[in-house]
């Protein structure tokens, strides 16, 4: 068959041969947490016995942040010598490492209770944070957008080869605050008001975001986020769980097909 690339060859020869492996992508203090979470002994030896270990070089920077949000404590739970060893014999022979073997191997921090609720998200753990400060002083809505953002990528479009467009765009929906991240933030809920008011055809959704310098695509990304982030929260009664209602309407609403995408494939196929 035929293989269609739409870049040149000097951009395709530069591309790996295969793709960065996820827990390179992965922020290590969000692992740290999760690995402390399911008590299975230090993170560090753990994640180094993988196949494709992450950057180990900046974990006593991810415990800190770890530590000053109060997601971990230390604690002063000694470790069996006896175990600890047979654990490190393990390690550097690369055995088949029990998971009776990593809960014996206690580490030098545990849990908190923040730090169960970041770790249950489905957020990086400072946008996390910020959702529970949320909580605390009554912005919730507002806090679980931003972590949705910060999360995702920002709604308000600002293609390279506009920049002086793309600027004016983010300056104005920004509001004076210098902040790209309340730039996507009041631009979601501009859109999220708009659509409830009824002042777009919800046919031509995309051209009007389009129009208003919104990508569609993100906007309806964050909001998915933002549902299940919430639902999330709930488990932890920090807030009322999204409603079957209001789940419906989300889905009701998404009437306008975006360019590009699968939908848009399949739709064109059965239109043909």
């Amino acid at each position: 068959g035929f293989v269609y690339r739409w870049i040149t060859k000097a951009e395709f020869a530069k591309l790996r041969d295969e793709p960065t492996p996820q827990i390179k992508q992965f922020p290590l203090d969000s692992m740290i947490l999760k690995i402390l979470q399911i008590k299975w002994g230090e993170p560090q030896r753990l994640l180094a016995q993988t196949i494709d270990p992450p950057d180990l070089n900046t974990i006593d920077m991810s415990y800190q942040t770890l530590l000053d949000i109060g997601a971990i404590t230390p604690t002063c739970a000694p470790e069996d010598p006896q175990k600890g060893q047979q654990l490190r014999a393990k390690l550097l022979s690369r055995k088949a490492i029990t998971e009776e073997d990593l809960v014996s191997f206690s580490s030098r921090f545990e849990v908190t209770k923040i730090g169960r609720v970041v770790a249950n998200l489905s957020a990086e753990t400072l946008p996390a944070v910020l959702v529970l400060y949320g909580a605390v002083f009554g912005v919730l809505d507002e806090a679980l957008v931003l972590a949705a953002i910060a999360s995702k990528k920002s709604p308000v479009l600002t293609p390279a080869t506009i920049a002086v467009e793309s600027s004016k765009a983010v300056y104005d929906y920004a509001q004076h605050s210098q902040s790209d991240l309340i730039a996507g933030l009041h631009g979601y809920l501009f859109w999220q008001r708009s659509r409830r008011h009824r002042t777009f055809d919800l046919d031509k959704e995309f051209e009007w975001c389009r129009e208003r310098r919104l990508s569609l695509f993100w906007l309806r990304e964050v909001e998915d986020l933002v549902v299940q982030l919430r639902e999330e929260l709930s488990r932890f009664h920090y807030c009322a769980a999204p409603s079957a209602k209001m789940k419906r309407r989300i889905k009701l609403h998404r009437r306008a097909v975006i360019p590009g995408t699968v939908d848009a494939v399949i739709e064109h196929g059965l239109a043909v």
